[in-house]
């Protein structure tokens, strides 16, 4: 229920902000906001209850440690890798994916696929999660 209200709720505000008579910011912040609130908004969902909740939120900005020890050197990794692809992705954003691939060698393409799987096969876990609607 906490899951339906949130995303009401965000799509409430935003077509109250489009009548708004103030300047739009770029398209990559309102997509990373986007992102980051839809993202948020699944955790209600995914958990037991509330107080699961609170937990996952907490964990996510209030780091135990130092910064720097909280995360492991594969969170980072991935954290640079998201960003590099973002980053790549909006200065790329002209170019359907034909127009890059013609413009790339097939050896570059291969190489970028194995990072792609080894990097893929770094960060798995190895647990194996049924999927999730199978719970209901």
């Amino acid at each position: 229920m906490l899951w339906g209200l949130l995303h009401g709720l965000l799509l409430a505000i935003e077509a109250l902000m489009r009548n708004l008579p103030i300047k739009r910011p770029p398209d990559l912040a309102l997509a990373l906001l986007t992102f980051v609130l839809v993202s948020l908004c699944w955790i209600p969902f995914r958990s037991a209850d509330l107080s699961v909740t609170v937990e996952i939120v907490k964990a996510m900005f209030v780091p135990a440690q130092g910064l720097a020890e909280s995360y492991t050197l594969q969170q980072l990794v991935a954290a640079v890798g998201i960003v590099a692809v973002v980053v790549y992705h909006y200065w790329r954003r002209h170019l359907s994916l034909d127009d890059l691939l013609r413009k790339v060698p097939p050896a570059v393409q291969a190489g970028l696929l194995a990072i792609a799987i080894a990097a893929i096969a770094l960060t798995a876990t190895g647990d194996s999660h049924a999927f999730i609607y199978f719970q209901f």
